[in-house]
C-alpha cells in the first residue's frame, strides 16, 4: 500500500504492508535500517517514540538526510508496526529541502501520521 500526496511544496509519502507480522518491533527496526542505510543517507536526528497529541500507540520517527542529484534532502518520518500493518509516512518540502533537521517538528509529524495510520490499518484476521 502507499500513496503520495502534495500541498503547494510539501509532498507527504506513505508506503507499508500488511499481513501477518510476526514481529512488528523487528519489522519497525527493519524499515528504519533500510533508510539509514541506503546509500548517500546519514542520521539528521536519531529515531525515537512520538506518542501522538491525541493519545494512541507512539510512533517512532526521525529525521535522515539523503543526497539526491548532488544535493541533500531533509527526510524525516515516521515508522510503526502492529501485527497485521508496518508503515512509513515521509515528508519533504521543496521550498526548503536542505532545512536543518534539527529544525524539524518531529511531534508534528507524529501527529499527522498518527491520523495516517488510522486510515491506513489493517484490521488483524483471526
Amino acid at each position: 500500500m502507499g500513496g503520495q500526496y502534495t500541498a503547494g511544496t510539501k509532498t507527504l509519502v506513505m508506503i507499508g504492508m500488511y499481513g501477518t507480522i510476526d514481529d512488528a518491533d523487528t519489522s519497525v527496526d527493519h524499515m528504519i535500517e533500510g533508510m539509514t542505510n541506503a546509500p548517500g543517507a546519514e542520521v539528521g536526528v536519531p529515531e525515537k517514540k512520538f506518542t501522538p497529541s491525541g493519545g494512541g500507540k507512539p510512533l517512532t520517527c526521525g529525521v535522515d538526510m539523503k543526497n539526491q542529484a548532488g544535493q541533500k534532502v531533509t527526510f524525516p518520518f515516521c515508522v510503526w508496526g502492529t501485527s497485521s500493518t508496518t508503515a512509513n509516512v515521509a515528508l519533504v518540502d521543496a521550498a526548503d529541502p536542505a532545512k536543518d533537521p534539527k529544525s524539524i517538528d518531529l511531534q508534528a509529524l507524529a501527529d499527522t501520521a498518527s491520523k495516517i495510520r488510522d486510515e491506513v490499518q489493517v484490521p488483524v484476521s483471526g
